[in-house]
């Protein structure tokens, strides 16, 4: 009869958890956020009711991980109520272009 060896359990879950471990990774090489984007989103001017939404959309980094600069042009389709916009038109006024599309 043949009797077969298990792996090394202690091997495999090293292994594992250095797989896991490298997939976590990359948030600690995210780009660092604007001051001036921080700025605009913590500006006293916004409107309340966005500024409660903030902690639910996390502007600051959403625009960062989309690659947001202040050169850039930005087309909003169908802006909704304005929350992006209250944060793109004045970020982007001195050196981007911002258009919104409506239907």
């Amino acid at each position: 009869m043949r009797t077969l060896r298990r792996p090394r359990l202690p091997a495999v879950a090293i292994a594992l958890l250095g797989t896991i471990g490298a997939m976590a990774a990359p948030a600690a090489m995210d780009p660092a956020i604007d001051p001036a984007l921080s700025a605009l989103i913590a500006a006293p001017e916004r409107s309340a009711v966005y500024v409660a939404r903030d902690a639910a959309r996390h502007p600051a980094e959403e625009l960062t991980f989309f690659g947001l600069a202040p050169a850039m042009t930005v087309v909003e389709l169908w802006p909704g109520a304005g929350y992006w916009t209250e944060i793109l038109g004045p970020y982007l006024a001195a050196q981007g272009h911002y258009y919104v599309a409506l239907p």
